[in-house]
C-alpha cells in the first residue's frame, strides 16, 4: 500500500497550478482582470481574446489574474510601448521617429524549419505575442550589430533571440527589442542571469590579494620616506610596487564584488587590471636592465651621478609606462573601433567576465607580451651573471676596500632583482600553465596562493632586513639608534694602507700608526653608516 505522504506529493505535481509554475515565469506571462471562468478549469481573457487551458492562468491578487501566454504562442519582447521608441540622448522611450516603421520591417524571424516571417509594423510578425517592457532585473547589455559583427542575431520562429556568434539564445524574458534612434534601426538589449554567489575559494582570493596590498604600501613608504632610498634603485622599486599595488586592489575588488560589478563597470576595472600589471612587469624589466647597465662596462650618462640617475629615471619612466600605454591603446581601439575586420581578436572585456573572455585572447594581448619580457629578463640576467663572474676574476687583488665594497653592493642588488624576478616568473609561469591544462582547482592553489601573496614576498624581499631596521631606527628614533651605535664592540684590524684612506667614511675612529707607516691598526670603531644604494 502506498503511503499517504506519496500520495499528497503526486496530487501535488498533477494539480494544474503546479505544472503552471513549472512551465512559466512571471516574465513571460501576461497580467488581465476580466475573466470568464469555463467549467472544465479554462480561464477565458476577454480582452485578448485567450483561452488559458486549466493550469495555464492562475489569480495574482484581487481581480488581477496572470496567464502563461508565452507557453501557448510565441512572444516576442519590445523595450517600449507601442508607437514609442529609444531615444539615446535622453535615455528613455519617447515618441517613435518616421522612420522606425520601416526599420521594423526589414527584420524577419529565421528559423530553419520555419519561413522567414516578415515584421508588420512594431506589432510583431503574425501568429506572435507582443510583450512590452524591459525585463532585465540583474543586468543589461546592449547588442548593436551596427558597430560590432560580433553582436549580430536572429529572431527564431520560437520567438527566441539567437546571438550568432556564441549561439547562446534568449528567450522574452531575458531580451527586448527596440527602434534606437542613434543607430537608426532595430537593436536588441539582453539581460544578464542572476549573478551566481561568489565561490569560498573566490573570496579567499580576494581577501589575500587585499592582505598583500599593506605589504606593498609598506615597502612603498619605506622608499619614499627614508632619504637613502631616494635614488634611482628606489624609484624603480616605487615604480614596480605603485603599479603593482594598483593591480591588486583592481583584481581584488572583481573578486570580491563579482555581483556588483557588471557593465561598465567591469570593462573599466578590467583595463586597469591589464595596464597595471603590465607596468608592473616592463617596471621589472627595467629593473633588469639596469643590474645589466651597471655591470656591462657600458658608456654612462653624463652628468654628475645625482643628474645621471635622473636621467635614468626618465628614460626608464617613458619605456614603463609608456608601452603599456601603447597596448593598452591597441585594447581599446579594438574593443570599442566599430570597423575591425571580423578576422581579428577583439579583447571583450565585460562579455564573459570582468578579463579575457578565453586562453587564445588572453595569450595574444597579455601572456604574449609578457612572455617576451620575461625572456628578455632571463637573457638580461644570464649576461649579467657571466659579466660578475668575470668582473670576480680579474680585479679580485686589484680593487681597493671602496670599490670592492660598491661591487658588493651591486651584486647584492642582483641577488635582489634575480628573487623579485624568480617570484613573479615561477608564478606567472604556473598561471600560463593551470590555464593551459586545466584540471581540479585544487591542484594548482599552492601557485594561487603564491601569486596573490606577492606582496608579502616583495616585502621580504625588499625590507625585512637588519639593514632596513637601522635605517628605519636612525629616521624615526635617532636617539635610541644612536645609544646602540654607541655599544660597539671594539675591533682591531691590521692592513697595508694609508691612514687617510682608511679612515675615509669611518665615522669617531682611532688610528694609530706605527715606525713604518705600513701598518695601521683601528680600534673602537663605530660602524660605519650605510650610503649605498643596496635595499
Amino acid at each position: 500500500m502506498r503511503s499517504p505522504s506519496l500520495l499528497v506529493l503526486c496530487a501535488l505535481l498533477a494539480h494544474p497550478l503546479a505544472v503552471a509554475a513549472a512551465r512559466c515565469a512571471t516574465e513571460l506571462s501576461v497580467a488581465f482582470n476580466r475573466t470568464t471562468s469555463l467549467a472544465d478549469g479554462t480561464v477565458w481573457d476577454e480582452d485578448s481574446r485567450v483561452a488559458y487551458p486549466p493550469g495555464y492562468a492562475w489569480k495574482e491578487s484581487g481581480d488581477v489574474w496572470r496567464g502563461c501566454l508565452c507557453v501557448l504562442r510565441p512572444c516576442l519582447r519590445k523595450c517600449c510601448p507601442a508607437g514609442q521608441a529609444f531615444n539615446a540622448s535622453s535615455r528613455r522611450c519617447d515618441r517613435e521617429p518616421p522612420e522606425a516603421a520601416a526599420a521594423w520591417r526589414q527584420l524577419t524571424v529565421h528559423d530553419a524549419l520555419a519561413p522567414d516571417l516578415a515584421f508588420a509594423a512594431s506589432a510583431g510578425p503574425p501568429h506572435f505575442a507582443t510583450l512590452v517592457g524591459e525585463p532585465c532585473r540583474h543586468g543589461r547589455f546592449r547588442l548593436r550589430p551596427d558597430r560590432y559583427p560580433e553582436d549580430a542575431f536572429s529572431l527564431l520562429s520560437s520567438g527566441e533571440l539567437l546571438v550568432n556568434a556564441t549561439a547562446e539564445r534568449f528567450d522574452a524574458s531575458r531580451y527586448c527589442l527596440e527602434f534606437f534612434d542613434d543607430s537608426a534601426e532595430v537593436g536588441a538589449i539582453g539581460c544578464f542571469l542572476p549573478e551566481p554567489v561568489v565561490a569560498p575559494a573566490e573570496v579567499v582570493r580576494g581577501a589575500l590579494l587585499l592582505a598583500s596590498v599593506p605589504f606593498l604600501l609598506a615597502t612603498f613608504a619605506l622608499h619614499a620616506l627614508v632619504p637613502r632610498r631616494r635614488k634611482l634603485h628606489g624609484w624603480n622599486v616605487m615604480s614596480y610596487v605603485a603599479s603593482t599595488t594598483v593591480s591588486y586592489l583592481a583584481l581584488a575588488a572583481v573578486q570580491l564584488f563579482t555581483n556588483h560589478v557588471s557593465g561598465t563597470l567591469c570593462t573599466a576595472a578590467a583595463f586597469i587590471i591589464y595596464f597595471s600589471f603590465l607596468a608592473s612587469f616592463f617596471w621589472l624589466n627595467v629593473m633588469c636592465f639596469d643590474i645589466f647597465w651597471t655591470f656591462s662596462g657600458f658608456r654612462s650618462l653624463r652628468g654628475t651621478a645625482r643628474e645621471r640617475e635622473h636621467k635614468k629615471f626618465i628614460i626608464y619612466s617613458i619605456y614603463s609606462w609608456g608601452c603599456p600605454l601603447i597596448l593598452l591603446s591597441v585594447t581599446l581601439v579594438m574593443q570599442f573601433h566599430n570597423d575591425i575586420p571580423d578576422g581579428l581578436l577583439r579583447p571583450q572585456f565585460g562579455v564573459k567576465r570582468c578579463w579575457f573572455p578565453d586562453d587564445i585572447t588572453i595569450l595574444a594581448y597579455f601572456y604574449g607580451p609578457v612572455g617576451v619580457l620575461v625572456l628578455c629578463n632571463i637573457i638580461l640576467f644570464i649576461l649579467t651573471a657571466i659579466r660578475i663572474a668575470q668582473l670576480k676574476r680579474e680585479t679580485a687583488m686589484l680593487k681597493g676596500t671602496d670599490s670592492r665594497r660598491h661591487d658588493d653592493d651591486n651584486r647584492q642588488r642582483f641577488n635582489l632583482y634575480l628573487k623579485l624576478f624568480l617570484v613573479m616568473g615561477v608564478n606567472w609561469s604556473m598561471e600560463v600553465i593551470s590555464g593551459l591544462v586545466g584540471g581540479p582547482e585544487y591542484v594548482w592553489y599552492v601557485t594561487d596562493i603564491c601569486n596573490t601573496l606577492q606582496g608579502v614576498l616583495i616585502f621580504v624581499i625588499f625590507v625585512w632586513k637588519d639593514r632596513i631596521r637601522r635605517m628605519l631606527m636612525e629616521k624615526f628614533c635617532p636617539k635610541r639608534a644612536s645609544t646602540k651605535l654607541s655599544k660597539s664592540t671594539v675591533v682591531t684590524y691590521s692592513t697595508r694602507a694609508s691612514p687617510s684612506r682608511l679612515s675615509h667614511g669611518v665615522l669617531n675612529n682611532k688610528v694609530t700608526d706605527n715606525s713604518n707607516g705600513d701598518v695601521v691598526k683601528i680600534t673602537a670603531i663605530t660602524p660605519i653608516s650605510d650610503d649605498s644604494d643596496v635595499p
